[in-house]
């Protein structure tokens, strides 16, 4: 877990979360700038509840390309909408944009900010495409520059057992430090018992108690 304050040189390296505000077919959605991902990319809430009457059902369906999340589980989506996107006053025609298929997971966590923003919207925007160039050369030792200031575990909330099912995945009460609301829960290198994966996930610590994704991955070879 890593925690920032007021004192550490990290404020100084670590920058926030970068984000604007987009239209999809002329509805405005505020967006995450990833220039680590590919393709852009829309929640399902947003679709149905914005997009849908305007662009019509997805296109594509489930299985034109695999999407890894951080944690190595696919992350699912329903298909595909032709549209423009209009970013910082610049309009680009006939984007096609991922419909992400909503989980228990994700569906709070992308009320906020329901669409992601990839490359192959940003480098069709002047002021994106040229930090998109200093990127590749940039980007692994700015990585390797950043030390967290402070580590820390965490466990189970309450004293009960959780019990996980085979072959799923679902989100679990843990305790930690509050290191405010920009923190990283990693997972140990130790492997855990069980085949029991924990989600690399960025969280708000702000209090002692949060809520991670665990999941059980099926034995090699498996259906």
């Amino acid at each position: 877990m890593q925690e920032i304050d007021s004192g550490s040189p990290l404020p100084k390296i670590v920058g926030g979360t970068p984000t604007t505000t987009a239209k999809l077919a002329g509805m405005e959605v505020e967006c995450l700038v990833d220039t680590g991902s590919m393709v852009t990319m829309v929640s399902e809430t947003f679709y149905k509840q914005k997009l849908e009457s305007v662009c019509g059902g997805v296109q594509g369906g489930t299985k034109m390309l695999t999407l890894p999340g951080a944690n190595g589980l696919e992350i699912p989506y329903l298909g595909y909408l032709e549209l423009d996107v209009q970013v910082e006053g610049v309009t680009v025609p006939s984007c096609r944009v991922l419909v992400l298929k909503d989980t228990a997971t994700t569906v709070e966590h992308r009320r906020r900010r329901p669409g992601v923003l990839g490359t192959n919207v940003l480098a069709k925007i002047p002021e994106s495409a040229e930090l998109l160039k200093l990127k590749g050369s940039t980007s692994t030792s700015s990585r390797q520059s950043q030390k967290p200031s402070k580590l820390g575990l965490i466990k189970v909330a309450g004293s009960s057992t959780v019990w996980i099912p085979p072959h799923s995945a679902m989100n679990v009460d843990i305790t930690g430090p509050a290191c405010g609301t920009d923190a990283v829960v990693e997972p140990l290198s130790t492997p855990l018992k069980g085949r029991l994966q924990v989600a690399t996930t960025l969280v708000d610590a702000s209090r002692s108690c949060f809520t991670i994704h665990h999941a059980i991955q099926p034995l090699k070879g498996s259906a």
